[in-house]
């Protein structure tokens, strides 16, 4: 059973997508720290996205390319099924 992606924990988002399947087409680009979040610069499919993880609210997806939110959500769950 998966966890959701939103309970995921910054080392478990950190550990996936430093050994994600290439076959999922997700690729960590480059890890960031800012002020208010750690962010992950993602790319899907050749789109970017961005996952941000406050250490308040836990992490968050967010489309920098034309996404669909189904594509978003879809994201989420290849993530989480990799804990």
């Amino acid at each position: 059973m998966s966890v959701e992606f939103w309970k995921l924990s910054y080392p478990e988002i950190a550990s996936i997508l430093r050994k994600i399947d290439p076959v999922l087409e997700i690729e960590m680009l480059e890890e960031v720290v800012i002020a208010e979040a750690n962010v992950f610069l993602c790319k899907y499919k050749s789109k970017r996205f961005n996952i941000y993880f406050d250490l308040d609210y836990g992490p968050g997806l967010k489309a920098v390319d034309k996404m669909d939110e189904e594509v978003l959500k879809m994201i989420e769950k290849l993530i989480a099924a990799e804990i």
